[in-house]
């Protein structure tokens, strides 16, 4: 009986040591877990900076002698030349250059999402010429129009050619961006309001032959017309900025930009930059 009675005795010692191994984490627990509060790489505030891009420009100079007649229509050398624009033919053409420039902008930010306005400039030198020709002569077999008669009564073998030729000198762009930080990369979106300006230059050139002898010569006549012009448009494009200290990033960039037509001819840019910027 003594026995049974020490033997339970222990038993229940150990139980109650076995309870309350069990019971202490769980009902006394240490301290409660308490989450890390959320990094954001901070992107939000003022910022400018520098760039470099290479240039592919679209020139349609289809129409670039418009509705207008470059030759005087009321001078008697000159009008029976006729229209430019009847017959010339002009195309299109892709041209390519470098560019420079900057840009300025503020960012806003909600945890890891940015969303910010920019102004952005860039200067270049993308030109292009298209040309075209028409003769007039008195030999049947010369391939050219019959030898015409001008306003001085006399017929004359005449070469016309005629040059147009367009140069982009700067555009750039007022852009909404939104992009989104992954540690240190912010990639993002573009698009926004463009504005570009161009040299324009329509040239026509005349040269007469007299057809017969004591008939007066002619000197040539050139007439052209040079004009800057302003043209709006849009952008759109995609980036990615890196910070590679707090406050500097590099980026890297593709902006597609059209613009309306400038006096008659289409331009579209596309443009490829890489850029360094401070942010404060």
């Amino acid at each position: 009986m003594r026995c049974l009675l020490v033997a339970l005795c222990l038993f229940g010692f150990a139980a109650h040591a076995s309870a309350q191994d069990f019971d202490v984490p769980t009902l006394r627990g240490s301290s409660p877990f308490i989450p890390a509060t959320p990094q954001h790489t901070r992107w939000d505030g003022f910022y400018v900076g520098g760039q470099l891009g290479l240039v592919s420009a679209n020139m349609d100079l289809t129409n670039a002698f418009g509705p207008v007649n470059i030759f005087d229509t009321t001078n008697p050398i000159t009008g029976p030349l006729g229209h430019v624009s009847s017959w010339g033919v002009f195309g299109q053409k892709d041209v390519r250059s470098s560019s420079y420039g900057g840009f300025f902008g503020y960012n806003t930010q909600w945890a890891d999402a940015i969303v910010g306005l920019e102004l952005n400039y860039s200067s270049t030198s993308a030109a292009t010429t298209s040309s075209g020709a028409r003769c007039y002569s008195s030999t049947p077999s010369s391939g050219c129009l019959s030898g015409i008669t001008l306003g001085n009564g006399f017929t004359y073998d005449t070469n016309v050619t005629t040059t147009a030729s367009a140069r982009i000198t700067d555009y750039g762009a007022i852009r909404a961006r939104g992009g989104w930080a992954i540690g240190t990369f912010m990639p993002y979106g573009l698009a926004g309001v463009a504005v570009a300006r161009a040299d324009i230059r329509p040239t026509a050139n005349a040269v007469f032959f007299v057809v017969t002898p004591g008939d007066p010569a002619l000197p040539p006549h050139t007439e052209s017309d040079v004009k800057t012009r302003f043209t709006w448009g849009y952008s759109l494009g995609v980036g990615v900025d890196f910070l590679v200290m707090p406050n500097v990033f590099v980026r890297g960039e593709y902006e597609q930009s059209r613009f309306s037509p400038l006096d008659g001819i289409r331009l579209n840019i596309n443009t490829a930059r890489v850029g360094a910027g401070l942010k404060f």
